[in-house]
């Protein structure tokens, strides 16, 4: 998992800085991303689509749209998708993609990979969080945001839980699942990746 609480500052503050604005604008796309009712500005849009950290996830998802997400367990390189039947092709998507070992062996790349079910796609998870960060980021008790892949999650991360019914309310109009969210008190907010 990565946690993009450093690289969300750069985020938040292109949400001032560029005036990130919420607008009943409906967005629509061509893949399977439904209407949202928030409008992302391009520009943060853009930084979140080509966070570093979420090169080899792009991949994937673009080679295998049912791709929802991936993370390590004990055992293995767990793989998400939103449509079983597809599991072969995804793990042959997934062998062909992922990192090799290390010189030393360690890696979960080294680990055999295991398809499990999820419940949404990693494009519907990014389309998302932009959609999330521009309707939450200003607001009080926001302490940072994750797209967690590995739950196959959002995750609102709050200093104190004090304004989580406002961040609610906030998403709640929006046509992001109320599922699909998460939220975790933190305390301060994290200044670091993980």
């Amino acid at each position: 998992m990565t946690r993009y609480l450093a690289r969300l500052g750069l985020a938040c503050t292109l949400v001032t800085a560029v005036g990130a604005c919420v607008d009943e604008r409906a967005l629509s796309s061509a893949t399977d991303l439904p209407a949202q009712t928030a409008f992302v500005e391009p520009r943060l849009q853009q930084v979140l689509d080509n966070l570093p950290g979420e090169r080899l996830l792009r991949e994937l998802s673009d080679a295998d749209p049912s791709f929802g997400g991936y993370f390590a367990d004990a055992d293995s390189l767990v793989v998400l998708t939103t449509d079983l039947g597809r599991a072969e092709s995804l793990r042959a998507v997934t062998e062909a993609k992922r990192p090799r070992p290390d010189r030393r062996g360690l890696s979960a790349s080294s680990r055999p990979i295991a398809i499990r079910q999820g419940r949404y796609t990693f494009r519907q998870l990014a389309r998302w969080r932009g959609v999330a960060l521009t309707l939450v980021a200003g607001l009080p008790d926001f302490a940072g945001f994750d797209l967690d892949e590995g739950r196959n999650r959002l995750v609102v991360f709050l200093t104190d839980g004090s304004g989580e019914d406002a961040m609610r309310s906030a998403l709640s109009d929006s046509s992001i699942p109320d599922d699909a969210i998460t939220y975790e008190i933190i305390g301060e907010p994290i200044l670091e990746t993980t």
